[in-house]
């Protein structure tokens, strides 16, 4: 007799990941990369300290940082 499982719903978590890097190839590669590790992964990406300042005020739950700590205008460690 075969046995029967009840089929419990698993809870997808979305995860974001703030990307902060001034150089768009690398910016552009790191995205394409992080996207294609988790399918339910969003990334935000900004070019500056200032757009990235912007966007957590938008979107407080970032679940990771990635940040580039030689960014014109204002460092990674300043901000």
């Amino acid at each position: 007799m075969a046995e029967v499982y009840e089929k419990t719903a698993v809870p997808v978590i979305m995860k974001t990941i703030l990307l902060v890097e001034d150089h768009l190839l690398v910016r552009e590669g790191l995205v394409l990369l992080l996207k294609g590790l988790e399918r339910k992964t969003a990334v935000l990406e900004a070019g500056t300290c200032k757009e990235a300042l912007s966007l957590l005020d938008t979107h407080p739950a970032i679940d990771l940082l990635l940040l580039d700590l030689d960014l014109p205008g204002m460092n990674g460690l300043e901000a």
